[in-house]
């Protein structure tokens, strides 16, 4: 891993300009002695973005997002560190220093880099030469426009070998075969790639790794894609996640296809989101990449039985590094279709309808643990507590896991680890600890100690409906107080989950065992909800909404106030 010499980062950001930086990707407006915009990284009407253009930081009072140009680069265009820091300096014409023990090695990843683009260069010339007329017809026949074409820059290669000759005095064979350009064979080296339709596979900055390749004549595969070198292997890479990232600088969601040519169908019928996982499986590596960018990804299969095989080992992939805040589809397509076909043959809205009926993750797990089994026999019981006592006891312990047993439980009516003797339990002990409810004398009146967090709580258990009053969560996050961070886990429930009273009930299930008690002293003690004389129940009401609002305004400006105090602290002194 390639290493920023520290003191280079303090030149960096003596040279750079956060308001030319911001203002450049984000419209700014003068608001004093600062700047504002509405903020890039959340959804807002009113402006509560704001650049500091004396301490060189932002910060949005809705999201909470904070930091210096480097930071705000590595967000807005969902770079590294690294990256961010080598595309500031590039901006600015500024050589990055790396330490010592890097810099060969960094020049050698930085020869291939330019190597790749040169070829990219190169093909995509070829596609609009006489010579690229085969590949111009196909993309025609695909109904591929050239605006498309151009935007994934897709190119040609000539039959026969020609990179040699066209980077002869430039770069050697050595180099060619490094960037998995040149192959060897019984008479030499010869092209990788030979007419065919070049797909260029490009990292979250742009830069080229390698290539994706159609065959438009007789050769085989069909398909072929780089072999793996320094700067490519294909369980790290996504492709058309680049352009993605120039298409929205919010990720809504990622549509997890098979092909190139289904990115690139989806994205000119305007479906965004779509990425391909070049010709291999779903690996831990693409999830962790994927969620990067978002919490909604759509994996799509063939609707036969080698797609409900390819479902089951995504499955195996997924489940041991699942979270609780990422909703994962497993979406089946009609037999004998991919993305690509289906879309020119149902639309784009018929087809957005289709990845919502996809099977949500957790019930494709249940369903591939219950199968054909016949649950109201013994057998067909015994069979699913078998597989399901499996799969639990390999996965390591995690809040997914934990809820994911509990609705298990719900479904089979059963405890699998509770068949039989209590002691299979003990012998079991990955099977989730799913603690029982604390009585009220956990916190006894003496010990019970009430906040203006414990108040709100009890507030949004009578009235879930409230939960749309809250605009900025981050601010309650970032507390940093244990009623806090259960307040700010309750709103977010209540926004993700509905906010009608029946959902309160599920909500402890989501909390771990401190909480679950704290939470429940603040139900049975915190004194809200008392009739004043001559109040009805409707006037109540009314009273403890407006309380609510107040209540809520106050404590917010409270955080801020705070939040602010801490950033001038923070960035009083240089930015490292």
């Amino acid at each position: 891993m390639k290493r920023i010499a520290n003191n280079f980062i303090d030149e960096l950001l003596s040279h750079v300009d956060i308001v030319n930086v911001v203002d450049s990707r984000v419209s700014l407006k003068k608001a004093g002695r600062n700047l504002q915009a509405c903020c890039p990284f959340h959804d807002e009407k009113t402006p509560s973005f704001t650049v500091s253009p004396t301490k060189q930081f932002y910060h949005c009072f809705g999201c909470g997002a904070s930091g210096n140009a480097i930071r705000f680069v590595m967000e807005f265009e969902h770079l590294s560190f690294v990256d961010a820091v080598e595309k500031l300096a590039e901006t600015y014409q500024i050589p990055v220093r790396y330490d010592q023990v890097d810099t060969v090695k960094q020049q050698k990843r930085k020869n291939l880099y330019d190597l790749l683009d040169e070829t990219a260069t190169y093909y995509t010339n070829n596609l609009y030469q006489p010579t690229g007329e085969k590949a111009r017809k196909y993309l025609a026949m695909r109904q591929l426009d050239v605006e498309t074409a151009d935007f994934f820059r897709l190119g040609f290669s000539l039959p026969g070998n020609t990179l040699q000759r066209q980077f002869n005095g430039d770069f050697s064979n050595e180099d060619l075969t490094k960037a998995g350009l040149l192959a060897q064979g019984n008479n030499g080296a010869y092209d990788q790639f030979r007419e065919r339709l070049m797909f260029p596979i490009r990292d979250a900055r742009g830069r080229v790794l390698g290539f994706g390749a159609r065959a438009l004549g007789d050769a085989m595969p069909k398909y072929l894609n780089s072999s793996e070198t320094d700067v490519f292997q294909k369980r790290f890479v996504l492709y058309g996640l680049y352009e993605l990232l120039q298409s929205s600088t919010k990720v809504e969601r990622l549509i997890v296809v098979e092909g190139y040519m289904d990115v690139i169908a989806l994205y000119q019928k305007g479906i965004l989101g779509a990425v391909a996982t070049l010709g291999t499986a779903f690996t831990p590596e693409h999830l962790q990449l994927a969620q990067k960018y978002t919490h909604k990804i759509y994996i799509c299969f063939d609707g036969d039985n080698a797609g409900k095989r390819a479902a089951e080992r995504a499955l195996s992939v997924i489940l041991p590094v699942m979270r609780l805040d990422v909703e994962i589809r497993f979406v089946f397509l009609p037999d004998g279709e991919d993305p690509d076909t289906l879309v020119r043959q149902i639309g784009q809205k018929a087809f957005n309808a289709h990845l919502e009926k996809g099977v949500i993750f957790s019930e494709f797990v249940y369903e591939s643990l219950i199968g054909d089994s016949q649950l109201e026999f013994v057998e067909g019981r015994g069979e699913v507590a078998a597989r399901a006592r499996k799969l639990f006891d390999e996965l390591p312990n995690s809040d997914f896991k934990g809820l994911l047993y509990q609705g298990l439980k719900e479904r089979l009516g059963m405890d699998i680890y509770q068949l039989s003797k209590p002691t299979i339990a003990e012998r079991h002990p990955a099977a989730p600890f799913v603690p029982s409810q604390p009585s009220a004398r956990h916190y006894g009146a003496s010990q019970y100690r009430g906040t203006a967090e414990s108040h709100l709580i009890r507030l949004l258990s009578m009235y879930p409906l409230l939960a749309v009053h809250v605009l900025h969560l981050s601010l309650i996050q970032q507390a940093q107080q244990p009623d806090a961070l259960l307040l700010y886990k309750m709103i977010r429930y209540l926004q993700l989950h509905g906010n009608q009273p029946a959902v309160i009930l599920h909500f402890s299930e989501h909390l771990n065992e401190l909480e679950r008690q704290r939470f429940h002293a603040i139900m049975t003690q915190e004194n809200v909800g008392t009739l004043l004389p001559g109040e009805t129940e409707e006037t109540k009401n009314h009273r403890l909404h407006k309380e609510f609002v107040i209540m809520l305004e106050n404590y917010l400006n409270r955080l801020r106030d705070k939040t602010i105090k801490r950033l001038e602290i923070n960035y009083s002194a240089p930015i490292n």
